[in-house]
């Protein structure tokens, strides 16, 4: 007996203090405030748990229905949990008052978090159970829309979201759903808003809106799917801020999508201005030899106004170094399309092309290729140079010393590169036949690695019954087709006008099969099946009729 336990006794496992606490904080309800409570009059609200708890993010998960215009003061000591309503509060007379505190509440020791629970209250005789529910999504992408308010007014009249609190509101989960509960009977004019600053006030050309067509009558059933898509209005782009990148180089940023109308130059400077098409900056580039400042007309918030850009910024270098090249414009993997033109990118505007300077050799056959330069644009980054190409040759490109000047007058060093020339079996087509349009324009956005690669406007007035869009000398690869419901029509995609009572317009992205070398792709569109609200991805899917052959 004794040895037995000897050998017990030497096998010691140490201590491991139980299992972890995995378990949110419970309330005590029998010490804490009664919850539902009618004919509630201003009080202090105190709520006991089984635990110490803590709050954490208070001000962004505790939502208060309807809103209070003063903020309460609501803190936590050891196992208590204290609501204090600020002294110069006035309740609404016969109104349901919902407390959710989202994930603020958790445990001291574990941060388990007691997921939204809710302190109700009624200051009439009865607690209101009506309920709304739905789902918000960004109305560009159609992803779900996180921490967005869902606002719901009595009064109907447009100008109510910029001067009034709602009369309930929530905020969506990250996954853009909203549940609003303990709703009374009554018609409500439904809006979603991405608060900024928290004031539950609309703020134009800073906050995004989303708002439903008609009024909402909520009288005693449960109602669900009440979605809405959630924008920013963007009318004239209106100017914010601009940037010194160096002395003769400068972006100016806008809200919205820059023209050639955005901005006006006052001072008599030569200058340039290149645009990326459908974004909201521009660069500006000037030649700076004594230059302090440049004025300049902007748009701001609707309002025409002069911009002092104060360009003499100390410790910012001058565009003194030589123009640099930032690589054919085609396949690396593959090779250039011996049908299209060479296409070189440059780190500045280009001014002269000097052909004397360039040479193109094949460098198996030491053959010198001759060629032709496309047409240059003022403001230009890019040099075209189009020729016969040789196929599966491959070319060295050497660019002298004064071949390339840019703005500035600076030229570079000796640039050599070297570029394949494919085949024409290398590439594939798309074809893409739309099928019941209606009158409308759209536009077809071609993608690949989430990068534009060709943009078609399609009139729906002027089509045929069935008309095929054909996108060719293709590298292999996956792509996608944004089709944009371009009803303005601009040619791109517009949000939203909450005033004029306008949706933003309908996008929508379409994941196509992978093309192939030598292959023909095509895939039918219905049209009419594209149509609000915004399908889910299996719908899309269900969309397309792939039909792929190979050659042609």
């Amino acid at each position: 007996m004794v040895a037995m336990l000897s050998a017990a006794c030497a096998n010691q496992v140490p201590l491991t203090g139980g299992p972890k606490d995995e378990v949110p904080p419970q309330l005590d309800t029998i010490k804490s405030k009664r919850n539902y409570i009618t004919e509630f009059t201003k009080q202090d609200i105190d709520l006991y748990f089984n635990e110490y708890v803590d709050l954490k993010d208070g001000a962004k998960q505790i939502v208060i229905s309807p809103p209070l215009e003063n903020p309460p003061k609501i803190s936590s000591r050891l196992k208590k949990l204290s609501i204090a309503f600020a002294d110069e509060e006035i309740l609404k007379d016969d109104a349901t008052y919902v407390i959710n505190f989202g994930k603020a509440i958790r445990d001291f020791t574990e941060s388990n978090v007691l997921q939204n629970y809710t302190y109700v209250f009624s200051t009439g005789t009865y607690i209101d159970s009506l309920s709304l529910s739905g789902k918000v999504k960004d109305a560009k992408t159609g992803k779900p829309k996180e921490d967005a308010l869902i606002l719901l007014y009595i009064e109907n009249r447009d100008s109510i979201i910029y001067q009034e609190r709602p009369f309930y509101f929530a905020r969506t989960d990250e996954e853009g759903n909203y549940r609003i509960n303990n709703l009374r009977p009554d018609t409500f004019k439904v809006m979603a808003l991405l608060d900024e600053n928290l004031n539950y006030l609309y703020d134009p050309g800073i906050e995004e809106i989303g708002f439903l067509d008609s009024v909402i009558i909520l009288r005693d059933t449960l109602t669900s799917g009440i979605n809405l898509e959630i924008f920013k209005e963007a009318d004239q782009a209106s100017y914010k801020s601009y940037d010194v990148l160096s002395q003769g180089k400068a972006r100016v940023d806008f809200e919205g999508i820059v023209d050639s109308s955005s901005i006006r130059l006052i001072d008599t400077v030569d200058h340039l201005i290149t645009y990326e098409e459908d974004a909201s900056s521009l660069l500006l580039w000037y030649r700076p030899r004594g230059i302090k400042s440049l004025s300049y007309e902007v748009q701001r918030r609707g309002i025409l106004d002069t911009v002092q850009l104060r360009v003499n910024t100390r410790n910012i270098d001058t565009l003194e170094g030589n123009i640099s090249m930032t690589g054919p414009k085609h396949s690396a993997k593959i090779g250039l399309h011996p049908a299209l033109p060479l296409s070189l990118g440059f780190d500045r505007p280009v001014a002269n092309v000097n052909p004397a300077f360039i040479t193109l050799v094949d460098t198996l056959g030491r053959d010198t290729l001759s060629y032709g330069l496309d047409t240059m644009e003022e403001a230009t980054m890019t040099v075209a140079l189009r020729s016969e190409w040789p196929v599966e040759k491959v070319l060295r490109l050497t660019m002298l010393p004064g071949a390339i000047t840019d703005y500035y007058g600076k030229s570079h060093d000796t640039i050599e590169s070297y570029v394949r020339i494919a085949q024409e079996s290398d590439f594939g087509t798309i074809e893409l036949s739309m099928v019941n349009f209606d009158s409308i324009n759209y536009v077809l956005i071609l993608e690949k690695d989430d990068k534009r690669i060709s943009r078609v406007n399609f009139d729906g007035a002027v089509a045929s019954s069935e008309d095929i869009i054909t996108f060719e000398r293709l590298p292999p690869g996956d792509y996608k087709v944004n089709i944009i419901f371009d009803e303005v029509p601009n040619g791109r995609w517009d949000p939203g006008d909450y005033l004029d009572k306008r949706q933003s317009e309908s996008i929508y992205e379409l994941s196509l099969a992978a093309l192939r070398a030598n292959w023909v792709l095509e895939e039918q569109i219905n049209i009419g099946n594209l149509s609000q609200p915004r399908p889910s991805t299996d719908e899309i899917k269900d969309l397309l009729k792939m039909n792929r052959k190979e050659g042609r």
